[in-house]
């Protein structure tokens, strides 16, 4: 998770089956807001 953290910050999400469940609720949430690509 913190990781990902200063990527999502700069626009960058990375989706993948061995997310958590949350992680790739919240990454898609994101994605369709356009905060990320």
């Amino acid at each position: 998770v913190s990781n990902m953290l200063p990527l999502l910050k700069r626009g960058i999400g990375v989706h993948h089956s061995g997310l958590l469940p949350i992680l790739k609720e919240v990454i898609e949430i994101l994605f369709q807001e356009g905060l990320i690509k």
